[in-house]
């Protein structure tokens, strides 16, 4: 078995003597995403720039949609819960004012989620929310690490920092980013209908357009129309607690930052100066612990690593998946 030095010290398996692990189909899942992006492992820290990461419009329209949804869920769990705390002003009680402020709250939601955050983060700041088949892969490969079961994708962290001046987009981005917008995008669309549906129920002379809005008041009792406003809201909540997860992690605090000032510290990539492929880069983790089993029997242990593609080659996991891909549709 052929091998090369390393610039950590260590050898690199030739491609041609792949270990076991890359002959499973989770390692050839981990080595296509890698070899996609361990090039980027090697951008200079000198090279940074500061890059335009977000407009302002997306930066108002997202803490618009932080301020609504809170105000939403605490209205929303005062009326059912019956406490109004500040909200019991006077003779209005507490019921009307909270009941005024969700709806109206909610109101403005649904325009800022499916209309102006859209336009400005996908038509002004040109960030791509399409769910392609290269995102599905990464998905994969970052939950496993995320869990534990796979080492880290070499040069992503710098990849996601990274601008292709020449194609004009971001190198890297997030999949669990997109997945979280289509998630929002989904339930904030049932709060819409199923809120309008109990508005609609509740009012004694509902306008046309509440009415017309809250069609499903016709289709489900209300009870049934409330278990899913609130099933909905749970889950709309645990996603926006785990997408805050994210960015307050101390690695990524440059990218919260970001949606304050909307400036980023990266790399402008161009045919001159992205980097070649060496195969030499190594994640940190070492897989240790009782999930480095697991880890083996995916095959997605840090020996697989060894496998990553060198300079000047091509790489074969994407061949092999989608040889594999063409052998199993035609079966």
């Amino acid at each position: 078995m052929t091998s090369e030095k390393r610039t950590d010290g260590g050898t690199t398996r030739d491609r041609a003597h792949r270990s076991p692990a890359s002959e499973r189909w989770l390692g050839r899942l981990w080595l296509t995403v890698a070899d996609r992006y361990e090039r980027y492992r090697y951008l200079d820290e000198a090279d940074k720039e500061s890059l335009n990461w977000h407009s302002w419009g997306t930066i108002v329209t997202h803490w618009s949609l932080v301020v609504l949804m809170t105000l939403v869920t605490l209205t929303g769990l005062s009326k059912w819960l019956g406490v109004y705390g500040p909200l019991d002003i006077g003779i209005w009680g507490g019921y009307n004012p909270a009941f005024l402020v969700h709806v109206w709250s909610g109101v403005l939601l649904a325009v800022v989620a499916f209309l102006l955050y859209p336009f400005y983060s996908i038509y002004v700041d040109g960030k791509s929310v399409l769910l392609t088949r290269k995102q599905l892969q990464e998905q994969i490969v970052i939950a496993l690490a995320f869990l534990g079961l796979a080492s880290y994708i070499p040069g992503y962290k710098k990849a996601r920092r990274s601008y292709d001046a020449e194609n004009e987009e971001w190198i890297g981005h997030h999949p669990t980013q997109t997945a979280f917008w289509y998630a929002t995008w989904l339930f904030v669309g049932i709060l819409t209908l199923t809120g309008f549906a109990l508005w609609a129920a509740l009012a004694s002379d509902p306008a046309w357009w509440i009415a017309a809005l809250g069609f499903m008041e016709s289709w489900f009792a209300f009870e049934t129309i409330l278990r899913i406003h609130l099933v909905s809201t749970a889950i709309i909540v645990a996603s926006v607690a785990m997408h805050a997860y994210f960015p307050l992690m101390p690695s990524n605090h440059d990218l919260l930052f970001s949606m304050i000032h909307g400036r980023l510290d990266g790399w402008r990539v161009t045919a001159e100066n992205r980097p070649e492929r060496q195969g030499a880069a190594r994640s940190k983790d070492t897989l240790l612990g009782p999930l480095s089993g697991l880890a083996r029997l995916f095959g997605t242990e840090p020996d697989i690593q060894d496998s990553l593609a060198g300079p000047e080659t091509e790489t074969p996991t994407e061949k092999s998946t989608a040889e594999t891909d063409t052998t199993e549709e035609r079966s």
